[in-house]
C-alpha cells in the first residue's frame, strides 16, 4: 500500500460517515487503473442512499452482490478473507478474525474503516490488539466465545477505541467478579450497549447488572443486524433469484398456504405474500408462483427478519442462560439448541414454525440439523 493510499485511508478512518473522503478516494483509484474498485464504491455509496423501494436501489444491489460474488480479489487488497467480511459503502466496515495474530488485525485495521469485528481465539486480547491505529473507527467490539477472567476486564484495553459503543461478551465464561469489574470499571460505564448472555452470573450478580447498567445491558443471543445470512435452495425451502433483480423465498406455511418473501440483493425485505394451496393441487399452486416469479435456484442472503409467527431468522430465541444456578433451564437450553454451533461457528436457525419446528444452518447456508 503506497503512502497516498494510506492517507486516504486514514481520512476515511477519521470521517467514517462522510461520503466525500470515500468519494476521492474513488477518483484516486479512478487515475491508477482501479476502474472496479472505483465503480463499486461509487455504486454501494449511491446505493446507501436510496430507498428499499427503489428500482435503481434494486439494480445496484444485484450489481454490488455480483462483484462481491464473482471478483472480491479485485475489490479489495486487504488480509480479510470475504467470506468473514462485510462491506459498507464501497470499503469493509466490518469483519471477523479467527485465531489470528495481533498483525494481521492491526493490518486489516490500517487496510479498511473497521467499525465492527469479532475476535476470537486470542487469549489475552487486550494485548494482542495494541498495534490498532490509535484513529481506529471501531464502535464494536464482539468477543463472543472468548473465555475472559474477571482480572483481563479490569485491564481491558477499551482506551484503544475511543469511539467504541458496543461490546459483546456472551458466552465469555465470566462469573460474579468479572460482574463486579463491569460494574466498577469506569471503562464499561461510557458503552451504549453490553452483551453477556450465556454466562455463569449467579441470580445476585445479574440483578446487580441490570441494576446498574439498565436497558444498556442485555442478557438476549442479539445478532448485527446487518449480517448477512445464507440460504440454499432445498426441500424445506425454496429460495433463488427472481424477477426484478430480487431474491425470493417461499415456504409450506400451515392451513394448505404458501408463504413468500421478496427480498434486495442487500438483502432487505421488500415484501411478503399468502398463496392458498389445498393438498390436491399443492405441486401446480408452488409451480405457478416460481414461474410468475421468473424463478431461478440459488443461494440467497438476507438480512434478519421474523413474521408474527415466529418465522424467520432472529436473535436467539431465549434469555441466555438464565441463571446456571437453575438446572432445568441449563438442561433445556443444552438439549434444544446447539449452542457451540450458534456461539462460535456463527451457525444460525430458519424458524418453521410450529408445525415444522426449525433447521439449523451453517455459515454458507448449508442445513446441518433439523
Amino acid at each position: 500500500m503506497s503512502d497516498d493510499e494510506a492517507a486516504f485511508l486514514r481520512t476515511i478512518r477519521t470521517n467514517p460517515d462522510a461520503d466525500l473522503p470515500r468519494l476521492v478516494y474513488a477518483d484516486w483509484l479512478d487515475e491508477r487503473g482501479h476502474q472496479l474498485r472505483a465503480e463499486f464504491l461509487r455504486a454501494h455509496i449511491e446505493l446507501e442512499r436510496l430507498t428499499e423501494d427503489s428500482p435503481r436501489r434494486r439494480e445496484l444491489a444485484f450489481w454490488c452482490r455480483a462483484q462481491l460474488d464473482t471478483q472480491p480479489h479485485l475489490l479489495f487488497e486487504s488480509p480479510l478473507q470475504p467470506r468473514f467480511a462485510r462491506h459498507g459503502r464501497g470499503l469493509i466496515e466490518a469483519a471477523e478474525f479467527w485465531n489470528a495474530d495481533a498483525g494481521v488485525i492491526a493490518s486489516a485495521f490500517h487496510r479498511a474503516p473497521l467499525r465492527r469485528v469479532w475476535v476470537y481465539g486470542l487469549g489475552q486480547w487486550y494485548s494482542s490488539l495494541l498495534a490498532v491505529p490509535a484513529d481506529n473507527c471501531l464502535h464494536t467490539l464482539d468477543l463472543t466465545g472468548n473465555r475472559l477472567t474477571a482480572d483481563e476486564l479490569s485491564r481491558a484495553g477499551l482506551p484503544l477505541f475511543p469511539h467504541l459503543k458496543e461490546l459483546v461478551l456472551t458466552g465469555c465464561d465470566l462469573d460474579d467478579e468479572a460482574a463486579r469489574v463491569l460494574c466498577e470499571h469506569p471503562a464499561f460505564q461510557r458503552l451504549e450497549r453490553i452483551h453477556v448472555g450465556g454466562n455463569p452470573f449467579s441470580r445476585e450478580a445479574r440483578n446487580r447488572l441490570r441494576d446498574r447498567f439498565g436497558k444498556r445491558m442485555t442478557f438476549i443471543g442479539e445478532r448485527d443486524p446487518a449480517r448477512l445470512y445464507p440460504i440454499q435452495n432445498g426441500t424445506a425451502l425454496t429460495v433463488g433469484q427472481a424477477r426484478d433483480l430480487t431474491q425470493l423465498l417461499l415456504w409450506p406455511g400451515g392451513d394448505a398456504t404458501f408463504q413468500v418473501a421478496w427480498f434486495d440483493f442487500a438483502g432487505n425485505l421488500l415484501a411478503t405474500e399468502t398463496h392458498d394451496a389445498d393438498d390436491d393441487e399443492y405441486e401446480s399452486v408452488r409451480a405457478s408462483i416460481l414461474a410468475d416469479a421468473g424463478f431461478q435456484p440459488a443461494t440467497i442472503r438476507v438480512k434478519g427478519f421474523e413474521f408474527p409467527d415466529s418465522i424467520g431468522i432472529g436473535d436467539f430465541p431465549t434469555e441466555l442462560f438464565g441463571g446456571l444456578e437453575e438446572p432445568q433451564q441449563r438442561d433445556q437450553l443444552s438439549d434444544s439448541v446447539q449452542w457451540e454451533e450458534w456461539l462460535t461457528c456463527r451457525s444460525f436457525t430458519w424458524a418453521l414454525g410450529d408445525d415444522y419446528g426449525e433447521q439449523w444452518l451453517n455459515r454458507d447456508g448449508e442445513v446441518i440439523s433439523t
